[in-house]
């Protein structure tokens, strides 16, 4: 199964990500605070990425993104809502599933 891994220009932040090429409906990842989309990596490269088109995403100022561009709105749950919006808004995917712990799951 392959990876992609890709930066998303938002105006909130460069987004990095990892993608898998399964073809199931999207699912969407969100780390915890201080940590990173690399907290998912087992799920990407078991069953789940396989299946489905699996993204996790570093949100603003956490792993391989960029820091937030206006940090007072950026790095509340609604601007980081609005970052994972934006992101989804350039892939082009509009119907996925939803997945986040600690601070990801307040964002979600």
């Amino acid at each position: 199964m392959a990876h992609a891994f890709r930066t998303i220009v938002t105006k909130h932040a460069d987004i990095r990500l990892t993608e898998t090429d399964g073809t199931g409906l999207p699912i969407v990842m969100l780390h915890g605070s201080s940590a990173s989309r690399r907290a998912f990596d087992p799920l990407l490269a078991g069953p789940i990425g396989a299946r489905h088109r699996t993204i996790a995403l570093d949100l603003p100022g956490h792993g391989e993104s960029g820091n937030a561009h206006d940090p007072a709105h950026d790095y509340s749950i609604p601007g980081l809502a609005e970052c994972v919006a934006d992101v989804l808004a350039q892939l082009r995917i509009d119907r996925f599933m939803l997945v986040g712990w600690s601070l990801g799951g307040h964002v979600a």
